[in-house]
Formats: C-alpha cells, structure tokens, sequence
C-alpha cells in the first residue's frame, strides 16, 4: 500500500463496539479498539 500510494483497508466489527452487553466485556471491548483505531487512521490517508 505505501509503495503504490494508495489502497483500502476494510475492517469488520459489531454493534458490540458501539453497546456492550452483560457477559461479553471482553468481546465488545476488542470491538470497541477495531472502531477506535479505525477512527484514528483515517486522518492518515
């Protein structure tokens, strides 16, 4: 991607990283970070 200066990058997540649910702290923590680092490269392109 960097040598050709261009490319996507897809992710996929859940509504879990938007709202937990009992029982699945780990599950929507992870899918918390994917949203989060998603939303901090973009700035980067």
């Amino acid at each position: 991607m960097r040598a050709q200066r261009s490319g996507l990058v897809v992710t996929i997540s859940s509504t879990a990283g938007i709202a937990g649910q009992e029982f699945c702290t780990a599950y929507a923590s992870a899918k918390f970070g994917v949203e989060g680092w998603m939303e901090s490269l973009t700035p980067e392109e």
